[in-house]
Order: C-alpha cells, then structure tokens, then sequence
C-alpha cells in the first residue's frame, strides 16, 4: 500500500506530484529544491545555499514524520555545477555530524533542474 505523507510546514509542491510516499517500509520523497517555505521561492546564492535550504527543509518534514537521519537510506543529488559541488558537499558533511551510519549517495550533472535552481535532491529513508 502507498500512502501520501504531508509535512505541514514544509513548502508546498510546485507541480501535481507527492512531496513524500511511503510504500510499506520506506518513505521515498520526490526531488527537493531549496525553497525558502515561507515565500515557496527559489532561495538565492547557488548550490551551496540550495543545499543547505533543502536540508533544513528535509529536516523539518523528518521532524514532522518521526524519522532520523539513521533512517536514510541513500539520497540522488543532481547539480548543474559539478564544478561547485565542493559547496553541496559543504553543507552535506555539516548536516551529517556523529552519525554511525551514513547514507549511500549518488551525485549526478545535469543540464537543467526545475524553477532553475542548481542543486536537486531526493531521498530514501527505510522504517522498521
């Protein structure tokens, strides 16, 4: 069974899709972007501020669902900077201090990601 999970005080989502699903043990959310969730705009500054705005996003609708970060799984990241991923990975090493176990990850260029922004990622957490 596939059920919708809605963080209320994260941005709402820009198109027609779930934000977050959860399909029996995992929660599986959609690619985030850094909005600010209180204008539900575009965040300046590039990937390094994108990425950390998506973290603090992601953060709260962990919050919201009861999850910790020992609960991820793997994340995508897709960037239309390789060349600044040093400022992704930045902020990336920050939010995850005096965890056991990290998450796999994959990181990929791309050419375009949506409302223009640099930086986009998705997340997988598994729940026992």
């Amino acid at each position: 069974m596939i059920t919708e999970l809605v963080s209320p005080s994260s941005p709402k989502a820009k198109f027609k899709y779930s934000p977050f699903v959860k399909a029996g043990p995992f929660i599986q959310s959609a690619g985030l972007v850094g909005l600010d969730p209180e204008s539900e705009k575009l965040i300046t500054g590039g990937p390094g501020p994108e990425t950390g705005q998506i973290l603090r996003n992601l953060k709260t609708a962990m919050d919201d669902f009861g999850l910790r970060l020992d609960d991820m799984v793997i994340a995508h990241i897709y960037t239309t900077s390789m060349a600044r991923f040093p400022e992704i990975n930045q902020e990336w090493d920050g939010f995850f201090t005096g965890q056991s176990i990290l998450p796999a990850r994959t990181a990929v260029g791309v050419s375009a990601l949506p409302i223009n922004a640099s930086v986009e990622i998705e997340f997988q957490f598994f729940i026992d």
